[in-house]
């Protein structure tokens, strides 16, 4: 009839895709894995360093307790005050730069009066019938007002057996140490006397009047370790005059009617005839005996601790100051000398840089228990005028 039917476009084939070409979601997850740690590890660093920021302070630690007081029995030494060795006396000076004035510490007249009790040694063969004077006698001397005390002729004892250097070695074996050993050694009978001898150092109020007398130059400064103002103050008018050379100590003593006493004169007024190493004995010193070790850090009344007085009555003989006598020094002295009938030491002395050394004997207020022996000589330049020097002076007995 003529009409045909249309034609049916063919189907159109989509292309198949496989299943292992449709897209992957493994490396997402990687991804999102390592953002999750990285985000983690971001937290956990600023949760420490909120706990570090915001962390108590530790509490304080609890303060050292004071050393324990060494007895006769103790362990060495370990350390010397402000040198950890000590070294020749001209060189072991401690600083030098005193604080504003201070009054002298709160606890000082309790340590004045120690509770332990005292007997003085018996003084055998410390009497003299010569003019009528007794063994520890007193008298003032009208110069100054200074008190003396008698000292009888007698022979005794002077420096160290080697059972003393044992024990003392067992408290400081370092150089310096053996040095003053050496040189307090070996022991020997030496003849002194008689003589009066002051009983306290020479104080501060006693040198002012040398000085306005026009006799005695002053001090080579007002201050004292902890003080500013020392010499010349009234609150520190009876403790020793110190900071004087061996040349002023000499001028005021001889001002005084006196003068400074020989090496074994001060040494048998300070321990008698027994050979005790201490004014008061054997015992080692403590706070309670004497000023030593930087026990009070400055000095004490010229009368401090009168309980642990020398077998004649004499005070401080161990401590506070460092105390010129008239002998020139020498190491070797007491091993070569053969004549110790009233001994005034060698003609000359050693010499150590540039200076020929004079005795000194005692410690000081810094000086350590070993070396404050009675028994030992320690020397310095006479010219020095150190913040722990200081003296006493003898008198001679009158027809």
């Amino acid at each position: 009839k003529g009409f045909t039917a249309p034609s049916v476009p063919p189907t159109v084939r989509q292309p198949q895709r496989s299943a292992s070409s449709s897209p992957s979601i493994w490396p997402w997850l990687l991804i999102g894995g390592f953002l999750m740690i990285f985000l983690l590890s971001l937290a956990g660093l600023g949760f420490w360093w909120y706990r570090q920021s915001h962390a108590a302070a530790p509490p304080p630690a609890a303060p050292l307790s004071p050393p324990e007081t060494r007895s006769v029995t103790a362990t060495p030494l370990t350390a010397m005050g402000k040198n950890e060795t000590t070294p020749a006396a001209a060189t072991r000076e401690p600083q030098d730069t005193p604080t504003a004035q201070s009054a002298p510490p709160t606890q000082t007249k309790a340590l004045l009066q120690p509770t332990a009790t005292f007997t003085a040694a018996p003084k055998t063969n410390q009497t003299s019938t010569g003019g009528g004077y007794q063994a520890g006698q007193t008298r003032i001397n009208p110069a100054d007002g200074a008190q003396l005390v008698y000292i009888p002729e007698a022979t005794f004892l002077m420096g160290l057996t080697p059972q003393q250097v044992s024990l003392l070695r067992g408290y400081c074996d370092d150089p310096g140490c053996e040095e003053l050993y050496r040189a307090s050694s070996p022991a020997h009978q030496a003849r002194v006397g008689p003589y009066w001898i002051y009983r306290t150092e020479v104080s501060n109020a006693m040198y002012a009047q040398c000085v306005a007398a026009g006799a005695c130059t002053p001090p080579k400064k007002a201050s004292s370790a902890t003080r500013a103002h020392y010499y010349g103050n009234p609150q520190f008018a009876d403790y020793p005059v110190t900071r004087v050379s061996w040349y002023q100590a000499q001028a005021y003593c001889r001002w005084a009617g006196g003068r400074l006493p020989t090496s074994a004169e001060w040494e048998f007024a300070a321990r008698g005839t027994d050979g005790r190493l201490f004014p008061w004995g054997n015992a080692f010193p403590t706070p309670e005996r004497a000023n030593l070790n930087y026990w009070y850090n400055d000095l004490l009344p010229v009368d401090a601790f009168p309980e642990y007085a020398s077998p004649f009555g004499l005070l401080n003989m161990t401590g506070n100051v460092w105390e010129w006598v008239a002998d020139w020094y020498s190491e070797r002295f007491y091993a070569v000398n053969t004549q110790w009938d009233h001994p005034t030491g060698p003609a000359r002395g050693d010499v150590k840089n540039g200076a020929e050394l004079k005795v000194g004997r005692g410690g000081n207020y810094w000086i350590r228990e070993p070396l404050s022996s009675v028994a030992i000589q320690d020397w310095d330049d006479p010219t020095a005028a150190g913040v722990g020097d200081g003296f006493r002076c003898v008198v001679d007995v009158g027809p």
